[in-house]
């Protein structure tokens, strides 16, 4: 029925707005009149002062719509009384026999300040909660639950897995609720965990830093990251955004390494074994609506756990494994690595050298194509499993700029599934277009055979330059430059500086055309603007974070970032502005690689001392003016000229690179491509090797060496890439030929080839050009040679680069039943917990008693009349025996449990507490052995005030 009076009156004896005392004064107020009968009226006390309107509502500010002046007891400035208020509904008939249930709230606020106006406002905020409850039937929306949570206590670290997640309640939840100007509707975001100061703090104390303190997040990758609530500020008397969370938007996790206190004071905030720390999770909800955007789930888990060492777990483990490491993964079909970095083992570098290729590449643990890795050592199983990425529709093509990657997979319509041989299977909860952190152990499956302690992650990923915007790096996963002599960093490259302007100085150094130079103009000038790639028909910067421009401090860089035209002048000698002269080779002036970055190879470049690992390879001219190079040869052609060393002599245009690249990926060694610059007899560019010079500055009037341009091209090996459009290939690049197939090519440029020819015939060769290495030796490097007259680099360098590289099929594969599809097994022979009888009489010696000695109090206890010390590190089955220095047993306590502590409440076997003084322990492990220990404590006084 609603409010229809608010009255006011004196506790008093007035004949007018006193204490009512007749029925009919009582039934005079509930009408909103005066014990008179006479009307309450609008203003003043709503007997005098008033404008002779009828008022249903005293004192109503601006709340009343049916009054436009303000009301209210203080602008009246009514004298001061002892008030009452009475509120009513009605009329209302109700006949005989019948039953009117009525619910009467009476809402109450105050501020911290303010007085008595300054409630006011909260006030309202609360009646119009109070009037939402009840409009809903006191309905609340819950939000999402918390998922369930198991808790694996290790060294000096907690680690958390979050179970029961893919249900209608957790991650698939979906719920709305009726607000005043429509319907709100929410769904699961994200995870939250916070540290809590104690095991009393509650849910609603979350905000307090003193008391809890948020230390894990996460959500789902989507358009919800920061969420904001409007709230009712007390302070300023309206409602006023309040962050709510910060998500990290990367998608889902499932498992939580937890290893500071969050309130620990001083600088080490490691946690401490035996130490209990609390902590509550919960879920959380997003919403489109405009002020209430998050929903935090108001069912919680909360806990507590311990950490300890592992090794007395079980009755004596060997825990070769940590939280995060992985299986040694093998590939054995497929390609594609997601957004994970790429490590092969030294086993399969040394059968891809031998072999040129190996089919099944091998990965060093936890650097494998998908991502496994471990949750729980103490559960994971020792045996064999293979792992399968299966498509639930057929193949795909990705397309950009007339140019197609045949075999790609769908991510909305592909799962995986992991098997343990030979038949326990997981299968995956979501496909691969989700990032989602899958755990499994018996919490989390139902089955105990199922408790491996693993977690898999898989998600397909976009190749580099197809969505920056998802990936900040571009698909730049990582690299490294590294030195076997680190005192001794013989090897650098020109280092790229963005030309700034068309006519600045500085664009021959200008040669990573990274960024969005040129923007403003669509990019039309290809001399100095960064370089593009259509998609969808919008043209965009190929790497406009500049991503790659960073590697080695802009000394790498991708075949399709490089430099590929001057300006109208060719010859750089008495050319006052040249533009850069790090070039690769593209058919079309504007073109920048076909592909843009969607077929980068993740790379070893290795540059070794070791001369069987050398890779013999094409040299090309890189002199700019043909008519200053050796035999007029234009830049790009093989170079004229024969290399002679020792008995050997290659036929003309070929060399030997001092070391080898290798796809980490594929498995494959791969082609390399040199240079050398003939006009620059000085900097040694006619001898046909690999010597860089150290001359980083100019030759002959403004000519700029850079070391006699002894560039380094590493080319890629694209399986499946198809031309779709001429001239813009690209075609398969050969593994490990030692150059033939680029050789077979370029012998056949000569002076009479036309130069559409000539362009088509290069960009077959540049289309599958990866990575550039513009390299020369660093101040004061003269690389030496060895008997046979070639030059050896003074230490081994490696450089890794790992970029994205999305799920897809290959042929290459033997195994009929894959179809090319990424499959993948591994052993967890190397990680697998082991029990033994050895291990648990090792780990007897780290059985102790805490704290030792014990004055009066200990951090366990939990009130003043608790005494209570900790048995740590104990094995499950053991008796515990504790005597004074007489011999006599004051205790016995027998442990049979999975637990590595136990407790003592310092009383003895008659449950009397123990006096102070010395105390001998003996723990008798069975077969694994016996510890003795020494404690000694002093007890403090009773404290009857507690009883």
């Amino acid at each position: 029925m609603g409010l229809s009076k608010f009255v006011f009156y004196n506790n008093d004896q007035n004949q007018i707005n006193g204490n009512p005392f007749a029925p009919s004064d009582f039934y005079n107020y509930l009408q909103g009149k005066w014990r008179t009968g006479a009307d309450i009226q609008y203003g003043g006390d709503g007997n005098a002062g008033t404008d002779g309107t009828k008022a249903d509502y005293m004192f109503p500010g601006t709340s009343d719509s049916t009054h436009t002046a303000p009301w209210t007891e203080e602008g009246a400035g009514n004298l001061p009384a002892d008030r009452r208020f009475l509120q009513s509904s009605g009329p209302f008939i109700l006949k005989p026999g019948a039953v009117q249930n009525l619910t009467v709230g009476v809402v109450w606020a105050r501020a911290p300040f303010g007085g008595a106006s300054g409630s006011l406002s909260l006030l309202k905020e609360a009646s119009k909660k109070a009037q939402s409850l009840f409009n809903s039937c006191f309905d609340l929306i819950d939000g999402p639950d918390a998922p369930d949570v198991e808790v694996h206590e290790q060294d000096q670290q907690i680690i958390l897995s979050l179970g029961n997640t893919n249900t209608s309640l957790v991650e698939n939840y979906t719920d709305s609720i009726e607000r005043d100007f429509g319907t709100d509707i929410y769904k699961f975001q994200g995870y939250r965990i916070f540290q809590l100061k104690n095991g009393s703090v509650s849910l609603s104390q979350l905000s307090d830093l003193s008391k809890a303190r948020e230390i894990f997040q996460v959500d789902l990758e989507d358009n919800f990251d920061v969420l904001i609530n409007q709230e009712f500020s007390a302070d300023v008397g309206t409602s006023i955004p309040v962050l709510k969370v910060r998500g990290e938007n990367k998608g889902l996790a499932h498992t939580v390494q937890i290893t500071e206190d969050e309130f620990a004071t001083g600088s080490n905030k490691t946690l401490v074994n035996f130490k209990t720390y609390y902590y509550i999770v919960l879920a959380y909800a997003a919403g489109d609506s405009e002020s209430e955007k998050y929903l935090g789930g108001r069912r919680v888990k909360k806990f507590s756990a311990s950490p300890h060492k592992l090794g007395p777990k079980f009755g004596g483990s060997s825990v070769p494994s940590f939280y995060g490491d992985g299986p040694e993964l093998t590939r054995l079909s497929g390609k594609g690595n997601g957004n994970n970095e790429l490590e092969l083992t030294q086993e399969t570098k040394d059968a891809i050298m031998a072999n040129k290729f190996e089919v099944n590449p091998k990965y060093e643990n936890g650097f494998g194509p998908v991502k496994i890795t471990v949750i729980d050592p103490l559960k994971v199983p020792e045996g064999d499993f293979e792992l399968s990425i299966i498509p639930t529709s057929s193949t795909a093509e990705l397309t950009t700029s007339g140019f197609k990657i045949r075999d790609s997979i769908h991510a909305s319509s592909t799962t995986w599934v992991l098997v343990k041989l030979p038949n326990d299977t997981i299968f995956a909860d979501t496909t691969l277009a989700y990032k989602n952190e899958q755990v499994i152990l018996e919490s989390t499956t139902g089955k105990s055979i199922l408790d491996w302690g693993l977690a898999v992650t898989i998600e397909q990923v976009a190749a580099p330059s197809r969505d920056s915007e998802k990936y900040p790096t571009n698909g730049l996963i990582n690299w490294s430059v590294e030195f076997s002599d680190p005192s001794n960093e013989w090897l650098t490259a020109v280092r790229d500086r963005d030309a700034t302007q068309r006519i600045d100085g500085l664009g021959v150094y200008d040669w990573i055309r990274s960024g969005e130079q040129g923007r403003n103009s669509g990019y039309n000038d290809p001399s100095w603007h960064d370089f593009t790639v259509g998609n969808d028909g919008v043209t965009n910067s190929i790497d406009k974070g500049q991503s790659f421009e960073r590697i080695w401090d802009g000394r790498i860089a991708p075949q399709s970032l490089v430099s590929n035209t001057l300006r109208a002048s060719t010859s750089i000698v008495g050319n006052p502005r040249p533009e850069s002269l790090i070039q690769s080779f593209t058919y079309y002036p504007t073109a920048t690689g076909g592909h843009g970055l969607m077929l980068l190879s993740n790379v070893d470049i290795v540059l070794t001392p070791d001369e069987s690992k050398w890779t013999e390879c094409v040299m090309l001219e890189m002199g700019e003016d043909a008519r200053l190079n050796v035999d007029e040869v234009p830049k790009f052609n093989m170079r004229k000229g024969q290399l002679k060393y020792g008995a050997t002599t290659l036929d003309s245009g070929k060399s030997i690179f001092p070391g080898y690249a290798i796809n980490v990926n594929t498995g494959e060694r791969l082609n390399i491509i040199i240079g050398e610059d003939s006009y620059q007899r000085s900097e040694n560019g006619r001898d046909m090797k690999w010597n860089p010079t150290d001359n980083a500055g100019n030759i002959n009037s403004g000519y700029p060496s850079f070391g006699g341009r002894h560039f380094i091209y590493v080319m890629g090996s694209h399986q499946g890439a198809s031309r779709v459009l001429q001239p813009k290939l690209p075609e398969d690049g050969p593994a490990y030929d030692k150059g033939a197939s680029y050789y077979e090519i370029l012998k056949e440029l000569d002076d009479n080839t036309s130069t559409s020819g000539r362009n088509r015939e290069l960009s077959k060769i540049f289309q599958n050009c990866d990575w550039v290495i513009p390299a020369y030796a660093a101040a004061g490097v003269e690389l030496k040679e060895n008997a046979d007259g070639l030059p050896v680099p003074p230490n081994e360098v490696t450089i890794r680069l790992r970029v994205n590289m999305p799920y897809g099929l290959t042929a290459e594969t033997d195994d009929v039943h894959t179809e090319g599809l990424p499959k993948y097994s591994f052993s967890t022979s190397d990680i697998a917990n082991k029990v033994s009888v050895e291990k648990g009489k090792e780990a007897l010696e780290l059985v102790n008693i805490v704290p030792n000695p014990y004055y009066a109090f200990s951090s366990y206890e939990s009130s003043s009349i608790d005494n209570r010390v900790k048995f740590t590190n104990l094995p499950p089955q053991c008796d515990i025996s504790i005597y004074t220095l007489d011999g006599s047993l004051v205790r016995r306590i027998r442990k049979d449990d999975q637990s590595t502590e136990a407790d003592w409440n310092l009383k003895n076997g008659a449950s009397v507490p123990i006096s102070s003084g010395m105390y001998i322990i003996h723990i008798d492990a069975g077969e694994r052995g016996e510890k003795v220990l020494k404690w000694m404590g002093v007890m403090r006084e009773l404290d009857l005030d507690s009883f």
